[in-house]
């Protein structure tokens, strides 16, 4: 009933366009104007609405028959919750571990289970500020990569432990954020392969801990004793997890947004700085 709905709205719409149409070569002046514009929105309603059938069209076709869906992840947007105070406005950057926990090497059967680690950087984003939203579509193609699939391809997940998400906000001041991001991505390697036999969420906790060892050991690195403005961690390394419920409404060809925050505080509690990152799944 849902799609004959759509089907009928959009069968309306695209009759009122062509009535408009047909009477706009007898109109001139203000009256042609106001029609261009109306013309303008009947398009923009009718792309909508499109867009809405061939929705409902492939998911009544994926509850028929259903498929295993390809899913990508990419970074959506920052938001600035609080910035401190110091010269000039913020420039942060994420730092993504994106793990494929069904990685093997070798042939069965002498195949061995290892997780595939790639570590994607995010911006920095420049000129960031308390109470900004900042948008991933606005930094250059190269500063804003999709973390999954590992090859920046859409892949199917099927289970949420066939995959882990480990993020990291992080300012960048004096240091390099892509000497960073690869410190992080040879010592989470390293990592990996002294704890193959962990369950999940112990190698989880482990590649944590690794992670953050890594961004504060590179981000001094380099430092000489007239610049010495590090770049700051704003807070703890995170785990981006998807739920059972998440990879259900991607079988079902609906996106996934998902938000964590990141907070800095001083030992007192004050907090320095805050952000809210949002993440999107789709297929």
């Amino acid at each position: 009933m849902a799609c004959e709905n759509f089907q009928q709205q959009l069968n309306n719409l695209q009759q009122e366009r062509r009535q408009l149409a047909s009477t706009m070569e007898y109109l001139q002046g203000a009256g042609l104007q106001a029609a261009q514009a109306q013309l303008a929105n009947l398009d923009a309603n009718i792309a909508r609405t499109q867009s809405d059938l061939d929705l409902c069209l492939a998911q009544d076709a994926q509850a028929q028959n259903p498929q295993p869906q390809t899913v990508t992840g990419r970074v959506d947007r920052i938001r600035c919750i609080k910035a401190r105070k110091e010269i000039g406005p913020d420039e942060p950057y994420i730092l993504i571990a994106g793990l494929d926990m069904l990685g093997f090497i070798g042939t069965p059967p002498a195949s061995l289970a290892v997780p595939s680690i790639r570590v994607v950087k995010i911006g920095p984003w420049s000129g960031v500020d308390k109470n900004e939203t900042h948008y991933a579509f606005s930094l250059e193609a190269p500063d804003r990569p999709l973390f999954w699939d590992l090859d920046g391809q859409a892949r199917h997940i099927a289970h949420p432990e066939d995959v882990m998400f480990l993020v990291a906000v992080v300012e960048n001041d004096g240091a390099s954020p892509d000497a960073i991001r690869e410190a992080v991505q040879v010592i989470l390697q390293e990592s990996k392969w002294s704890n193959l036999s962990r369950v999940y969420n112990a190698l989880r906790d482990t590649l944590i801990s690794s992670m953050t060892g890594a961004i504060d050991t590179a981000r001094i690195a380099g430092l000489t004793p007239g610049h010495l403005n590090a770049d700051d961690r704003i807070g703890r390394v995170q785990h981006l997890a998807l739920t059972p419920d998440d990879l259900d409404h991607l079988q079902n060809l609906e996106p996934v947004e998902k938000s964590l925050t990141f907070t800095q505080t001083k030992s007192t509690g004050r907090v320095l700085n805050s952000y809210e990152v949002t993440f999107s799944f789709e297929v």
